[in-house]
């Protein structure tokens, strides 16, 4: 959670973009000044690498420096800090092959519009590992807490938006070996109506270092069905999914935001 300067910072920037029918900020691709001026940007504005330079382009044409205070962070913020002595780790998804329009022939009708930026959408997020399971992890153990948060937090599609988890029950099976560096296993979570769910294996090399674990990559495929209101672009029936794991550089700036999840339940240790 950000400090308050940046949230008053942020908000001033969503008070000038995009609106939906109901007058709320929609969520996009924006370039502001220092001070809260918005440059350029929109909703679902870019689709691909070009789209995205030109945006950056037209933003620095329109760009003035001027001399802006900086937010300081209050002794009091609540902004949630990595775990000290654990690991953050990159999480990304992705949705295999190619699909028609009659494939989301339930989808809302922005979905079709945008066809084509949900198929090639990459959801991100991160992993928060605490300092015991990352030290269960260099003596060859999985722990249960790690595989629940992994199993709740972030198997889900979240490249047509924010996903909401999955409750304690509807892990139905989450299998992680980890054997001389390779981590194997299955796992299968699903809604008690069976209309919602996510079916795959898992293949990954879990590497360690002077007491450190120094590689973490890890994928899980398989198909996944099913949405939710705040994620109605999944394609009908089921569809391949890709999940996939990997250490930070520690070098973003990126690197410290939160998992999407880290105040709901299953984030708890």
């Amino acid at each position: 959670m950000p400090d308050r300067g940046e949230q008053d910072f942020f908000r001033k920037i969503g008070a000038q973009s995009e609106r939906d029918t109901t007058g709320k900020p929609l969520q996009g691709m924006y370039v502001a000044t220092p001070d809260g001026k918005l440059l350029a940007g929109g909703y679902n504005c870019v689709e691909t690498l070009p789209q995205f330079r030109a945006l950056l382009k037209k933003a620095l044409g329109d760009y003035k420096p001027a001399k802006v205070a900086v937010i300081e962070p209050s002794k009091s913020s609540p902004f949630v800090k990595p775990p000290e002595g654990g690991l953050v780790v990159n999480v990304y998804s992705k949705v295999l092959g190619s699909y028609k329009e009659a494939d989301y022939k339930e989808s809302p009708k922005y979905v079709l519009q945008y066809l084509k930026a949900y198929q090639s959408s990459i959801g991100r997020d991160h992993l928060w590992i605490w300092k015991e399971e990352h030290e269960a992890l260099v003596r060859g153990i999985v722990p249960d807490s790690l595989k629940r948060r992994i199993a709740r937090c972030h198997l889900d599609d979240s490249t047509v938006g924010s996903f909401p988890g999955w409750k304690l029950q509807e892990v139905k099976k989450v299998n992680l070996t980890l054997r001389d560096g390779r981590l194997t296993g299955a796992v299968l979570v699903e809604t008690a109506d069976r209309k919602r769910g996510y079916d795959a294996e898992v293949l990954g090399f879990v590497e360690t270092k002077v007491g450190k674990v120094t590689r973490f990559d890890v994928v899980v495929k398989g198909q996944f069905w099913g949405d939710t209101a705040e994620t109605p672009g999944a394609p009908n029936g089921k569809h391949p999914l890709a999940i996939a794991f990997s250490l930070v550089s520690g070098l973003e700036e990126t690197d410290n935001i939160p998992p999407a999840m880290i105040f709901e339940e299953g984030y708890k240790r």
